[in-house]
């Protein structure tokens, strides 16, 4: 998703400046690939168990302690809250979370988000990414947090011919393409339902899906259920 890609911006952009930087990821990445084109160093967790992802972290924090410990996300900031009691001599490095912003579609992320702002209070510093966040968790806080927008990264741009290639597009094609995280919140079912009614007056139209994330499976089958329009789905590019 997004934070992951700010996550891959920023390690590069700090690791250009000259910083040491490792980042952890926690479950399966996606980003893995890119970190690595990048040469960012990395660990991969691959299990979804989040005692492994204690047992792993804190073994890595132990033997390797970092001057600064920055989360991104749910699960990061309430684990990096479980662990640091548990450090021997106390952790001596400055603990900052960034909020990319809470998703409550569910009593599941509604509880996850609960938590989340638990572990807040435990950060030296919380970094929001937009000025209505950041305002509403300093109150929530009863202290600052700062407001860092989301950087984009300098991008080198492909010619036309190159990206309809890229996407198996005609260099000539009509293109509506969908990009972002294949997840609930996104509603990409929608895009779907979207390309069904604009294929009626426009057939030769393509239709593109560019993220991933958990509803991929689900949209695929749709697709190749839907006699309408055809979508292809690029991933994560």
């Amino acid at each position: 998703g997004g934070a992951d890609l700010h996550v891959v911006d920023l390690a590069s952009a700090q690791l250009a400046r000259g910083h040491r930087v490792l980042v952890i990821c926690l479950g399966p990445a996606e980003v893995s690939g890119s970190l690595r084109d990048r040469g960012v160093p990395h660990l991969e967790i691959g299990s979804m168990s989040m005692l492994q992802w204690i047992h792993a972290l804190g073994s890595r924090l132990c033997s390797d302690p970092p001057d600064v410990l920055h989360t991104h996300g749910y699960r990061a900031d309430i684990i990096s809250m479980f662990i640091a009691p548990f450090i021997r001599g106390g952790h001596q490095w400055t603990s900052a979370m960034t909020v990319h912003g809470f998703i409550r579609t569910t009593f599941g992320l509604r509880i996850l988000s609960h938590f989340n702002e638990y572990a807040l209070r435990r950060a030296d510093l919380v970094i929001a990414v937009s000025s209505a966040e950041s305002e509403r968790l300093a109150s929530l806080l009863g202290r600052p947090v700062l407001c860092v927008p989301n950087g984009v990264a300098k991008a080198s741009l492909k010619s036309r011919p190159e990206a309809m290639a890229q996407l198996g597009s005609g260099a000539s094609a009509q293109v509506v393409a969908f990009v972002g995280r294949l997840s609930p919140e996104k509603r990409p079912d929608l895009f779907l339902d979207m390309a069904d009614i604009v294929a009626r007056d426009h057939p030769l139209a393509d239709f593109v899906v560019i993220g991933s994330g958990p509803m991929m499976s689900e949209l695929r089958a749709r697709s190749a259920a839907d006699p309408g329009a055809h979508v292809r789905f690029a991933g994560l590019i």
